[in-house]
């Protein structure tokens, strides 16, 4: 049985200061690099499956990837655990070698596997990963860390980096939003294909006509030239779909 609840201001200040201290400004920060290390590669890699070296007969074959441990490795060529002062200090990048499974394949017998460094992943502050995950005070004080340090950010050339949350459209997916000040419709849409990304714009003006605007095109066309441009060649079908799309933009007397 649902129940409603109603919180005055000063009770959703307590759940917002509740919800800071248990889960602090950054957590979700942590939680999607966590999810992305634990997850998001090896299904990447998995997408991927197999590369075609375009030689007949041969490929290779994609396996498990092992993220190893922050190291550096001194001119003596002596390696020992990296952490994050000494990475601000000596103006390092705070990062770990990341390791791919590969298995050649010829005439469709696959061969003995064998483990490949492909790159350096940065390491998140007081992430799974970080040399720094579960330590307590006093050994964070031992680290030359500040026990307050949330984390949450990357050190890269010994300088600290974080990653900004920006809202963005969706490619392909149109959003429709009304201008009240102007008494019109828009809707927007950056469509996608191939790797090419363009933004797309469509306004219902006061004379209730539709335009577009497109990347390299010089001011407004109208949508019915659009249409003929698409290969809609019938007055009736392009009516159709006109009344169609001003339907979706959600117009109402």
């Amino acid at each position: 049985m649902n129940q409603e609840i109603d919180l005055d201001g000063d009770d959703l200040w307590k759940v917002m200061e509740s919800m800071f201290e248990q889960k602090g400004l950054v957590k979700h920060h942590i939680n999607s690099y966590n999810a992305f290390i634990d997850h998001g590669i090896q299904e990447i890699i998995d997408q991927q499956g197999n590369i075609d070296p375009d030689i007949e007969g041969f490929e290779i074959e994609l396996g498990d990837f092992r993220l190893g441990e922050p190291k550096i490795k001194e001119a003596s060529g002596a390696k020992k655990p990296l952490t994050p002062h000494e990475a601000r200090i000596r103006d390092l990048t705070y990062s770990a070698p990341i390791y791919l499974e590969m298995s050649p394949v010829l005439d469709g017998q696959k061969k003995t596997s064998i483990e490949l460094k492909i790159g350096e992943v940065p390491i998140m502050l007081k992430s799974n990963k970080c040399l720094l995950e579960g330590k307590d005070d006093e050994e964070l004080i031992n680290h030359n860390e500040d026990p307050k340090d949330p984390g949450g950010y990357f050190i890269v050339n010994g300088t600290e980096r974080v990653i900004i949350a920006l809202e963005n459209l969706a490619s392909n997916y149109a959003l429709i939003e009304k201008d009240d000040k102007r008494n019109k419709y828009v809707a927007k849409v950056f469509s996608e294909r191939h790797g090419y990304r363009g933004f797309i714009q469509v306004q219902r003006r006061k004379d209730g006509k539709l335009y577009v605007t497109m990347p390299g095109v010089q001011g407004r066309v109208g949508i019915v030239t659009v249409m003929r441009s698409l290969g809609l060649e019938e007055d009736k079908e392009i009516v159709d779909r006109s009344l169609n799309f001003m339907e979706r933009m959600l117009i109402k007397n």
